[in-house]
């Protein structure tokens, strides 16, 4: 059983993901009907992608967007995933925030090192709800 409330986090992604399948579910019965008599269909929801379960690429990169979370994402997956950085980043200085508040982490990240000279312990491991910002060069 599964209870959606106020008190759930997330509980409006997790309401669309209840929503979806539901309609999917229809559709698919409507189309099935036409051929099968009575047919019964079931969706499965394996991954439902939250808010939660999202990292962030903001400021000076080619298409800042937020990327579905996966196991082993790392910074240079999320670079190339937004077109890399854009001419007036200043990558040396790009850093990950990590959790929100009082609590937030800061992480220094050489993006430029990365990049340029494949410097790979610069390539951090993602994690759920991280933001990597990208500043804008002060020239």
């Amino acid at each position: 059983m599964l209870v959606v409330g106020r008190d759930v986090p997330g509980y409006a992604s997790l309401m669309v993901v209840i929503l979806f399948a539901f309609a999917l579910q229809m559709i698919a019965l409507g189309v099935l009907g036409e051929y099968i008599r009575q047919p019964r269909v079931n969706v499965i929801v394996t991954t439902a992608i939250s808010t939660f379960r999202q990292v962030k690429v903001v400021g000076q990169v080619r298409q800042p967007q937020s990327l579905a979370y996966r196991d082993g994402l790392r910074v240079l997956d999320a670079i190339l995933a937004v077109g890399g950085t854009s001419e007036f980043a200043a990558a040396n200085r790009a850093r990950i925030i990590r959790g929100e508040g009082p609590d937030a982490k800061e992480i220094r990240v050489r993006l430029g090192d990365l990049v340029s000279r494949g410097d790979l312990r610069h390539n951090v491991a993602l994690e759920p709800g991280d933001v990597l910002v990208v500043p804008e060069s002060l020239f």
